[in-house]
């Protein structure tokens, strides 16, 4: 992308500014879509892990209950 002063001192040249927005839009795309790829991952892994808290919560409730029974 041309800078302001870049502009000022040569012009702007509309197809090739065209050409480097679209560039920049199809990089930008795929940026949020390989995030969206990552985000996805980030939420099954919590998912994971909280089934695995909700198991060991469990587990510790009946080892707890086990223990006052006795």
């Amino acid at each position: 992308m041309p800078s302001e002063k870049e502009v000022e001192a040569k012009g702007l040249d509309v197809g090739e500014m065209n050409k480097l927005l679209t560039k920049k839009v199809e990089e930008l795309t795929l940026y949020l879509i390989e995030k969206d790829k990552e985000i996805k991952q980030i939420r099954a892994d919590k998912n994971e892990q909280q089934k695995a808290i909700d198991q060991l919560k469990q587990q510790l409730n009946t080892i707890e209950n086990a223990l006052k029974q006795k």
